[in-house]
């Protein structure tokens, strides 16, 4: 059994005032709904995840994504 895999820390640059950000992190967790940056989110399995972001505010409405790999932890090395 293993530990959770990564903690990531996603910014939007630049980040906007006034703005709500839709974040779908594509590893079956609830899509995220922050005012506030940055986000964080640990994920619990290695993969490959298309990492989501939707910016709404009153005149505009932007979506982006980004590919990430998640990788699991490395343990057991040891130097004799």
């Amino acid at each position: 059994m293993s530990s959770p895999a990564a903690l990531s820390t996603f910014t939007l640059i630049p980040p906007g005032s006034g703005n709500l950000y839709y974040w779908d992190f594509n590893d079956t967790t609830t899509v995220e709904i922050s005012a506030t940056l940055p986000v964080t989110q640990t994920f619990v399995s290695p993969g490959t995840y298309t990492v989501g972001v939707r910016a709404v505010n009153l005149v505009s409405d932007l979506s982006n994504s980004s590919v990430i790999v998640v990788q699991d932890e490395v343990t057991g090395l040891a130097v004799r």
